[in-house]
């Protein structure tokens, strides 16, 4: 049983992720556009909280439920390490994208 639970987790996860990713890239928001702020105030960190919310929305809308704010975090840095990975990946010379040195 808890193996249908973890696949119900990581399917989530999976879904949130996505969603997460593609809201990003239509953002104009990129993480390093303003100095980091104490007072978590930056555009940055509004577009964060929004999205969460957003999510959290569409997820009760849609599903029926709310992921809980551990989830939505995870899967918002998810997008965010996906999105920094595939740009990392995208400046390299044609050859090392393709493991060739």
């Amino acid at each position: 049983m808890a193996h249908n639970t973890d696949s119900a987790e990581s399917q989530l996860m999976k879904a949130l992720t996505a969603w997460f990713k593609e809201r990003l890239e239509r953002s104009n928001v990129q993480f390093g556009d303003e100095p980091m702020s104490y007072e978590a105030n930056t555009l940055y960190d509004v577009q964060c909280y929004r999205l969460q919310q957003e999510a959290a929305q569409h997820w009760q809308a849609v599903y029926g439920f709310m992921p809980t704010p551990g989830q939505l975090m995870k899967a918002f840095f998810g997008a965010e390490y996906e999105r920094f990975h595939q740009a990392k990946l995208d400046s390299q010379p044609w050859p090392r994208r393709f493991g060739r040195h």
